[in-house]
């Protein structure tokens, strides 16, 4: 069971290619790691692979259907995405935001019943959020809005969740406690999760695989461990890495500075 990509291109404008040719496969119950440089089209692929564009050539199959085939609801039950940004409107309780996840399984204007309140606790449950249930979602931190959206697309009962930089702007406990969530989460419930990321050792600590987009084609795919490499992060973000690795064989990679050269 996995979400494919199979020889996708994409071109915002003529001339100006931002995926050219990307193979990849997601499978179910693990989480998977896009890293790459501002415009290397990390978000451009989460919006294929969601649907919200479509490719100009290649196909997204989910678990071996052309995604291209499937209506908007349908769509909607299979794959769930969390944005980076979500700006609220209104000051809707964070249960009614977890809610709103159970809409594509809801007939126009039905109320959600006793199955959609059971998975929007679990939900909440699964993210240890459930305490701020009654909290306005205009109240919430950047990092509690985080896990907010994770639980909605938990609650909207998906097999898998794109995720556009889950990561970015939190401060390490949250990062840690999001991060362990997922894979908790993927591991458990046989959820194929997708994270865009600009964070290449919270790859190393947090996926069961990685993989690295340099100018629209993917230049690394793997276990953390051996597709995350000094000379492939060269290429995808032009500036030189070292590799440092603990005495019980974690690993993580820095920049190389002036300092560092010096030691």
């Amino acid at each position: 069971m996995s979400i494919r990509a199979e020889g996708v291109s994409f071109s915002y404008r003529e001339a100006e290619q931002v995926l050219a040719g990307v193979n990849l496969a997601a499978a179910s119950g693990e989480v998977t790691f896009i890293l790459g440089a501002n415009g290397s089209g990390k978000t451009t692929l989460l919006s294929c692979l969601v649907g919200v564009l479509p490719p100009e050539s290649g196909r997204i199959t989910v678990d071996g259907v052309p995604l291209s085939t499937l209506s908007p609801r349908t769509r909607a039950r299979l794959i769930g995405f969390v944005p980076q940004i979500h700006t609220p409107v209104f000051a809707y309780t964070v249960w009614e935001v977890v809610m709103m996840g159970r809409a594509p399984h809801l007939p126009v204007l039905a109320r959600p019943g006793r199955r959609d309140r059971e998975l929007t606790a679990q939900a909440l449950m699964a993210v240890g959020l459930w305490r701020l249930r009654d909290r306005p979602y205009t109240e919430m931190s950047g990092g509690e809005r985080r896990l907010v959206l994770i639980a909605r697309g938990l609650a909207q009962g998906v097999r898998y969740l794109l995720m556009d930089e889950p990561d970015a702007h939190l401060d390490p406990a949250f990062q840690h406690r999001t991060l362990t969530s997922l894979g908790d989460i993927a591991h458990a419930e046989r959820l194929g999760i997708l994270v865009s990321s600009h964070h290449p050792n919270n790859a190393l600590l947090y996926a069961d695989r990685a993989v690295i987009l340099s100018g629209g084609t993917i230049v690394s795919d793997g276990a953390p461990n051996e597709a995350i490499t000094p000379s492939v992060l060269r290429t995808a973000y032009g500036m030189p890495f070292e590799l440092l690795v603990s005495g019980d064989g974690r690993r993580a990679v820095l920049p190389i500075t002036r300092s560092s050269r010096s030691v």
